[in-house]
């Protein structure tokens, strides 16, 4: 598992670094959330509106960019890794 930053608690070995899971592993402390301020304009945490979602890229590069070949091989290399994961997750 990759994690950033100085390592301690033997950088934790295999528990979960990603929330929301079902592991017991991290999860948000909404507490120390930055609640913003007042300035001459409004200035906090806004939820993404773009209307590009984090799929739109890679579904047009598969669709419209990729050969046949070339999406056979991202399909393996998908597969691949995924193959490893416990099931029960």
């Amino acid at each position: 598992m990759q994690r950033d930053g100085v390592t301690f608690k033997g950088n934790y070995g295999g528990e979960p670094n990603y929330e929301p899971n079902s592991l017991n592993g991290p999860v948000e402390d909404k507490s120390t959330a930055w609640h913003g301020t007042s300035h001459p304009g409004a200035i906090g945490r806004y939820a993404h509106n773009h209307p590009n979602d984090n799929y739109e890229q890679p579904r047009e590069l598969f669709r419209r960019v990729y050969d046949d070949r070339m999406r056979a091989t991202v399909i393996e290399n998908i597969a691949g890794g995924l193959g490893k994961c416990r099931k029960d997750i």
